[in-house]
């Protein structure tokens, strides 16, 4: 809202030769969210992105989009949720075991190494079929590379070329030596892969990972062999998961903590609500019908993407020069739909710097559902949310049922920074719990 305020409904800027309009007008954000045909994806965005790794889902407009979400529909089915569920609530355990091995005295660990780890090797096992080990002692290195490492620098090669002319993209930087290097030992290890899922194929089994659904469809359908998912698209659709899911879920979930602790009495009724589901299973793991009608939980975490989105801005590209909502908007200008500014308005969400869960009970007091765009909106929005929501919901489950997250904000403030999406400080961030039992 202070965009808004202070920048009116369209700030421009030109940055690297490039024109920048940030929106923070709801109704121009709407519009353009709505109007795929006129404000796709912006391409340059597009293009960093796939640069080094291949298209994927969030990369394609039009037919090419439908026919690849169609495909990727069966990710969604009840047996693959179910599967996944169970790789989550393991995982989850296994993160637990390393907190309890690493804390110090005061119960204290930093939180956000832990929970990336814990997506890595989810998404590794759901995308992949590959037991990363990163929650473990024994954690697999590729050619001297954790599959942390070679994420981190292709991720950041790409936030590199979203910024930069194009004409530097290929430039021997230090960014684009790692991301090079990174590149080799990825596709090495996909490659192995690919050989194992399609012996499994072939020999009548049906691996639950992405890489198998994906490569079933392309051996499947010569149209989509060749258009919709040739071999190295495969690898730029997992890889797409992968980034789009690691960081972005685990900042989420380190807010959410951080705000649970600051507020306990918030904690207190999501515990409740652990608690009574866990009574109901008597002590067992949920499946993903039974995780997903946590529904304070889900509150909860909603609530700290509203208040700290780690993906504060929408990119879009205008094809044609527009006036929206009074703001002029040229042809070839890079959009910033700002997200910060419409999940802060009081017009929607009354005190809106308040960290309130129970807001959500009664959507009709927000508006259209365009005004939360904690993973985009509409049709084209987030395709793994969720896989997102149940990695938070399982981890924040077993932390309460098992935990008790202390308020240590006068020690450990919780503070963030905006770093291409509000993310805790320095990517690091405290927080100590204390055994209920």
């Amino acid at each position: 809202m202070e965009w808004g305020k202070q920048f009116g409904k369209g700030f421009h800027i030109n940055f690297f030769g490039t024109h920048w309009v940030v929106i923070s007008s709801l109704d121009a954000i709407k519009t353009i969210q709505r109007d795929r045909e006129h404000y796709p994806n912006e391409s340059k965005f597009r293009k960093a992105a796939i640069y080094t790794m291949g298209q994927s889902l969030f990369m394609s407009e039009g037919m090419l989009w439908d026919q690849k979400h169609k495909i990727l529909s069966g990710l969604m089915s009840n047996s693959m949720l179910n599967h996944i569920t169970t790789v989550v609530y393991d995982k989850s355990q296994l993160l637990l075991q390393r907190y309890q091995a690493e804390t110090n005295p005061q119960g204290e660990i930093e939180i956000v190494w832990m929970l990336k780890r814990l997506t890595i090797d989810v998404i590794g096992e759901f995308a992949f079929g590959v037991n990363f080990g990163t929650l473990t002692d024994s954690q697999k290195t590729y050619d001297g590379l954790t599959f942390a490492e070679i994420g981190d620098h292709l991720i950041e090669a790409i936030n590199y070329r979203i910024i930069a002319p194009k004409f530097m993209w290929s430039w021997p930087l230090p960014a684009r030596k790692r991301e090079l290097a990174a590149a080799v030992v990825m596709k090495s290890m996909f490659a192995g892969i690919l050989e194992q899922t399609k012996l499994q194929l072939d020999q009548g089994e049906a691996p639950k990972t992405l890489v198998s659904l994906l490569l079933s469809a392309h051996y499947s359908d010569p149209n989509v062999a060749k258009n919709v998912y040739p071999i190295d698209e495969i690898l730029g659709e997992c890889f797409s998961v992968w980034s789009a899911g690691h960081e972005t879920t685990a900042y989420t979930c380190c807010h959410a903590l951080k705000l649970l602790a600051k507020h306990q009495n918030i904690q207190d009724k999501a515990r409740e609500e652990v608690l009574t589901l866990d009574a109901q299973l008597n002590g067992g793991a949920p499946d993903y019908t039974q995780i997903s009608k946590c529904k304070y939980l889900g509150a909860v975490i909603k609530e700290a993407q509203r208040l700290l989105p780690v993906a504060p801005f929408l990119l879009r590209e205008p094809l044609e020069t527009r006036e929206v909502d009074g703001v002029t908007i040229k042809k070839g200008s890079f959009l910033l739909l700002n997200v910060i500014s419409t999940h802060h308005n009081p017009e929607f969400y009354p005190n809106p710097e308040e960290f309130w869960p129970e807001r959500w009970f009664d959507s009709t007091k927000f508006g259209e559902p365009i005004t939360f765009l904690g993973f985009g909106s509409g049709t084209r929005a987030c395709f793994g949310r969720k896989l997102a929501l149940l990695e938070m919901k399982m981890l924040i489950f077993v932390l309460l049922k098992n935990y008790i997250i202390l308020d240590d904000t006068a020690k450990h403030p919780h503070v963030w920074e905006n770093n291409l999406g509000l993310t805790p400080e320095n990517k690091k961030m405290i927080i100590t719990l204390k055994a209920r039992n």
